[in-house]
Formats: structure tokens, C-alpha cells, sequence
């Protein structure tokens, strides 16, 4: 298994030999697997000591505090950061749509799956950001992909922000056609005036 020639192909051109040969001692996906999970390697040592922090069964979350392992935890890490998911109210309301809507749209939003639901709360959102229209979007991710795929055409290039948070997974900041940099706040300005010369340059 070989890495392909990204660069040419996407200038249409063909993989080159030196590219080829550059990427040939690349080892296989099932080799990576085998030597991450091999006994004497991190993976194996991290979940010994009961380190390992990912797919940790969560048996009851609160939203603020959760149980793991039949123990009460402060949830740190949620994006449920105001606690509605435990809220009675935003519960019955969800209860509510299930007995109505069944649990789950079917479709997607393009097709089948708009329910009114969708378009009263994207009527209520757009009226209290005093905007004209929003449209929803199920997570982040899918938003930054949405909206920056919509918008950003072939040799623009997106400027993402740096953020303290978990790092944006790549392919939000670059899309199809498109070039990703991440660069802090306060370096963007200036990277604007620089691409001031540029033909075709875009700062929306």
C-alpha cells in the first residue's frame, strides 16, 4: 500500500516514478494496526495503567456530573455546556416530538427528513439572532463543512483560528478545491494585507 501522488493528481497530472518510489517503503494500514496494539507499545501500556481516555462507557450522565464505573464524575469534557440535556423540561419536549415524529427523521433534510420541527426552530433562531434566515446543521463539524464548502471556491484559501480548545478536524478548514491554514487571531490581518495583490483575492 502506497501513498498517492495528491499534488499531480489533482493537477492532473500522473503519479511520477520519483513519487513512487519516495512512498513505496510506506508500511500497509494492517501493519500500523499491528504495531500500535502490539504488547510492548503505548496503547497496550496506557490501558494497563487505566490511562487509556477514549470509549469510556458513561452508565448515567446528569450533564454536569456523570457515573463511570458505578462512580459519580464531574463531566468536564461535554459540549452540553449549559445542562439541558438533564433539564425536565427540554426532556418531555424531546419525549413529546418521539410519540409525534417516532425517533428518528428517516431522511435526510434534502429529501424526506424536514420535519416542521426543523423550520420552526430555524424561524425562531434566525428572529432572536435578528438575521433573515439560518439553517441548521447536526454538529460543528458538519457546519464548518456545510458553510465553507458552499462558500469557498477553487484557490481561495481558508484561515481558520487557532483555538484552545481540541483541535477542528482538518477537513473543516479544507475543502475540496480549497487551501487550509491555521493561524491565530491576531496574525489574520495581517495575512490579508499580504494576499491583498493576489488576483482574485476574497476577505468574507
Amino acid at each position: 500500500m502506497t501513498t498517492p501522488d495528491l499534488k499531480n493528481r489533482q493537477n492532473g497530472l500522473p503519479a511520477s516514478d520519483d513519487a513512487h518510489a519516495a512512498t513505496s517503503h510506506e508500511p500497509s494500514l494492517f501493519e500500523k494496526c499491528h504495531e500500535y496494539f502490539k504488547p510492548s507499545g503505548d496503547y497496550a501500556q496506557i490501558k494497563a495503567a487505566d490511562l487509556y481516555p477514549y470509549f469510556r462507557p458513561i452508565e448515567r450522565n446528569e450533564g454536569t456530573s456523570a457515573i463511570m464505573n458505578g462512580e459519580e464524575i464531574v463531566m468536564a469534557g461535554s459540549n452540553n455546556y449549559l445542562g439541558l440535556t438533564a433539564d425536565p423540561r427540554v426532556q418531555e419536549a424531546s419525549a413529546e416530538a418521539i410519540r409525534k415524529y417516532g425517533t428518528g427523521c428517516t431522511g435526510s433534510r434534502f429529501l424526506n427528513g424536514t420535519l416542521d420541527l426543523h423550520l420552526e426552530l430555524e424561524e425562531r433562531l434566525a428572529d432572536f439572532m435578528n438575521e433573515e434566515a439560518c439553517v441548521l446543521f447536526s454538529t460543528g463539524y458538519m457546519t464548518n463543512m456545510g458553510v465553507i464548502e458552499g462558500v469557498a471556491g477553487r484557490g481561495d484559501v481558508v484561515l481558520p483560528p487557532q483555538r484552545h480548545g481540541p483541535p477542528a478536524h482538518p477537513d473543516e478548514a479544507r475543502p475540496r478545491r480549497t487551501t487550509g491554514r491555521r493561524q491565530a487571531h491576531r496574525h489574520r490581518r495581517r495575512l490579508l494585507d499580504e494576499r491583498q495583490g493576489c488576483a482574485g483575492a476574497r476577505t468574507d
